[in-house]
């Protein structure tokens, strides 16, 4: 087995992200900064993009946010499309993601309307990471709300979607709810962060909602593939290893997990040939 060293190195990754923040004028230092803090320190899940690319194949960003997982995805698929609820990151989003690829100024859920979402602050700014419709996601911090359109996954009608990414802050069964129809009749690979700290019990149940579709359920730790049955979250959901504002994340916290069909033999063996497994 190769290790998680030869998977696509993060670092021509930061590059290309910055080559393009600077293509379209914004060289700001904080912005630059945020770019390359997120990409260096934060997810292995990134490295999942270049593994499991197809050509043929959409991708889905459902909480795009900055753009991160969506800009690196551009090479690997098709076509990506990028959902992002909050009104203030769509701009940015639109000349990071251009020609035929889409970015929808809408929040994903479980049916097609309004709702409100909620953006924390923290010392007189937005805290646009943590963006949720959960009211209750970001305790102990400010809020302030704005009323955005919601649809579903469903609604997309993706006719081949290869990989979904979820990163919605607690509201991710609602998510799920509206991808059932486009689960079962594309069998897409789903990255999805959950946290206990934005939902009680949301973690249980979002295993829960893939064994019953017939996914199986894994997450990267220290390097290692290993499956869902293995998770212990009074060890790797700690309150005291969460990554903060602005932070790193330890490796010791696991946050996103990855559901693979199991009649999808191929991506499971391409993502445990490239980290290893157990």
């Amino acid at each position: 087995m190769t290790s998680a060293s030869n998977t696509p190195p993060i670092t021509g990754l930061l590059h290309r992200f910055e080559r393009a923040v600077d293509a379209i004028g914004v060289r700001a230092v904080v912005a630059r900064e945020r770019v390359w803090w997120s990409l260096r320190t934060g997810e292995p899940e990134l490295r999942l993009l270049s593994l499991l690319g197809d050509r043929g194949a959409d991708f889905l960003d459902v909480g795009a946010n900055r753009g991160i997982y969506a800009y690196c995805a551009l090479k690997h698929f098709r076509t990506v499309i990028a959902a992002e609820a909050n009104p203030a990151m769509v701009a940015g989003l639109r000349r990071i993601i251009k020609r035929e690829n889409t970015v929808l100024s809408v929040a994903l859920s479980d049916g097609v309307g309004e709702t409100t979402l909620h953006i924390p602050t923290q010392h007189g700014r937005d805290v646009s990471t943590r963006c949720s419709l959960q009211r209750d996601a970001n305790p102990g911090f400010g809020l302030r709300t704005v009323t955005v359109p919601t649809t579903t996954i469903d609604e997309l009608a993706l006719a081949r979607v290869g990989v979904i990414k979820i990163d919605v802050e607690g509201h991710e069964s609602a998510v799920l709810r509206g991808a059932r129809q486009t689960l079962r009749a594309t069998q897409p690979t789903c990255i999805v962060e959950c946290e206990e700290r934005h939902n009680t019990g949301g973690v249980a149940r979002t295993f829960a909602f893939f064994d019953t579709m017939g996914y199986r359920g894994y997450f990267l730790h220290r390097g290692r593939l290993r499956a869902v049955a293995d998770f212990d979250i009074t060890q790797l959901q700690r309150p005291e290893n969460a990554k903060p504002v602005d932070g790193t994340r330890s490796g010791d916290y696991v946050n996103n997990f990855v559901f693979i069909h199991a009649d999808n033999d191929s991506h499971l063996e391409k993502i445990g040939a490239a980290f290893g497994t157990g």
